[in-house]
């Protein structure tokens, strides 16, 4: 007689799939190794812009989630309750995309109302579990965040760093596990010339360019403005330069109006630069590049920095959460402090030293392949999970 399949409520409240959330992307490209055979697959969100995936087995929206909202924030995790009570004992094991509020309470609601383990993401602390602001402190969130880890099952850490903040915040160390971000190595792989050359032509690109590449939301916080800004002088003396920068606006428009000044006051610079808003090709955008660059304040672990060390790209970025852990400073790309001035100097280099970006890019996949491949991870949650 065959097992019962083990049910996962994935508990991503801005969603999963291939919308601009870096939690929601990544947990949807590592549930697409999952044996179905043996595991089921059910989502619980509140993105009304959620599409439709055959990857899970139910979608369910609980309520409508303007992020960083209070109302807004406190009315989803009123329905969260609710549908909890009601749903919780049909799943085996809940695993939470948020540190905030709305991820972890709904982790303890699940274990209390009948669930049999629930695990919390933890992409940042100080935003979310560690969030002691007078606003939090008054509503006594953070006490009620204390009480509700002393239930939840584990805490999956991204980095060495964030395992570090978790003790300091108390988690019992046998609570926390580290599992870092995963990449499909397939998907994202590097590609011949040949192709390369092919993929330009679909793509509307011109050959023969070194290009740059940035993937992500546009603020402040992770910083294409800063590449624009580096490219003031380079342009003049490489002309083959380019930048593609692929991703969405955030914080308002303000850093794509940062971005489009620069261009304004330098206007060789919009004959070097490409904006696209969106797209779900994002392998073959890697694929016609020959360098990433992430001038992030801070982050969890960032997708785009595996998806292009996967591709074979060497990197260049701040030395923040994850990016410590994931590039090895001068084999792989550079971990430069966050100055345009720094990061002309490195694109300057890779432009004069094209066997360094080769033999770099090579090591960064190399690196992928072995420790961030998606099966290894995807294996290691599986592991965590199991009932």
């Amino acid at each position: 007689m065959n097992s019962p399949k083990t049910k996962i409520l994935l508990w991503a409240p801005l969603g999963s799939g291939l919308h601009y959330w870096g939690p929601g992307i990544s947990a949807y490209n590592l549930f697409q190794g999952l044996d179905k055979n043996t595991h089921e697959i059910h989502l619980a969100h509140g993105f009304p812009q959620q599409r439709q995936y055959p990857l899970f087995d139910s979608q369910n929206f609980i309520h409508h989630l303007i992020f960083k909202n209070k109302w807004s924030m406190s009315k989803y995790l009123f329905f969260s309750k609710k549908w909890l009570k009601k749903h919780a004992a049909e799943y085996d094991v809940l695993y939470s995309l948020s540190p905030h509020h709305i991820g972890i309470m709904p982790a303890f609601w699940f274990k209390k109302y009948g669930g049999k383990k629930s695990f919390i993401k933890m992409t940042a602390l100080n935003d979310g579990f560690n969030d002691n602001s007078l606003a939090s402190t008054l509503l006594g969130l953070p006490r009620q965040r204390k009480k509700a880890a002393v239930e939840i099952d584990g805490f999956v850490a991204l980095s060495s760093e964030i395992v570090e903040e978790l003790r300091e915040a108390d988690i019992p160390t046998e609570k926390i596990k580290r599992i870092p971000n995963g990449v499909n190595t397939e998907r994202f792989a590097p590609v011949n010339k040949e192709s390369r050359i092919f993929l330009e032509k679909e793509l509307g690109l011109e050959s023969g360019k070194f290009r740059l590449i940035f993937t992500g939301g546009l603020s402040h916080r992770k910083g294409p403005s800063v590449i624009v800004q580096s490219m003031i002088g380079l342009v003049q003396k490489f002309s083959s330069l380019e930048f593609l920068l692929i991703g969405p606006e955030r914080d308002n428009g303000e850093e794509m109006s940062k971005i489009k000044s620069h261009i304004k006051e330098n206007l060789l610079l919009q004959n070097h630069i490409k904006i696209v808003d969106h797209v779900h090709d994002i392998e073959k955008y890697y694929n016609v590049s020959d360098l990433f660059i992430l001038p992030s304040l801070n982050e969890g672990m960032s997708n785009s920095l595996l998806e292009a060390m996967s591709s074979g790209l060497p990197v260049l970025a701040t030395p923040v959460s994850g990016t410590r852990d994931v590039v090895l400073d001068g084999e792989m790309g550079f971990v430069l402090e966050r100055d345009s001035k720094i990061f002309a100097e490195k694109i300057e280099f890779y432009l004069l030293n094209p066997d360094e970006a080769k033999k770099h890019g090579h090591n960064a996949r190399k690196r992928i392949q072995e420790e961030f491949n998606s099966k290894k991870i995807l294996e290691d949650h599986l592991n965590l999970f199991e009932i």
